[in-house]
């Protein structure tokens, strides 16, 4: 029987994710909402289902397959001190952030700018397939999380 890091490797190899957000101020894409979501639709083939909620102040994810349970905790800032919309604008990044790490959805630059290159790191290719590339290596079964 396949174990949640087995069965997250082999829902990695066969998805991808579109970047269909765009910042204009740095003029860079990332993966909105949305299309991580639409992405995660086909993790139920792979007998792997998650859930986001909140408990004692913490953005919860939970990833479960068969009996095992991943979990990742956030905490939230407080609702006093930002103004609502604020508030939900945070919430959908953490929201965003949480599901990308779990599901080891590959994010090549955290602010789109290509800060690691310029400090001198080689920069991993987005979870866009495009003809042609050769996708990063995929850590092993045993090297995730």
């Amino acid at each position: 029987m396949a174990t949640l890091k087995q069965q997250l490797a082999a829902f990695r190899t066969a998805t991808s994710v579109r970047k269909d957000g765009h910042n204009p101020f740095f003029n860079s894409s990332y993966y909105e909402l949305e299309d991580i979501l639409n992405a995660l639709k086909g993790a139920s083939d792979f007998n792997v289902y998650f859930a986001q909620y909140f408990s004692d102040g913490n953005l919860v994810t939970e990833i479960e397959h068969e009996k095992e349970v991943m979990r990742s905790f956030i905490k939230l800032p407080e609702l006093h001190e930002k103004n609502h919309q604020e508030v939900a604008k945070q919430i959908t990044y953490f929201r965003r952030i949480q599901l990308i790490t779990m599901f080891g959805i590959c994010e090549p630059d955290n602010d789109g700018q290509g800060i690691a290159v310029e400090g001198g790191l080689s920069p991993r290719t987005s979870g866009n397939k495009v003809p042609g590339d050769v996708p990063p290596s995929s850590p092993g079964t045993d090297d995730f999380l």
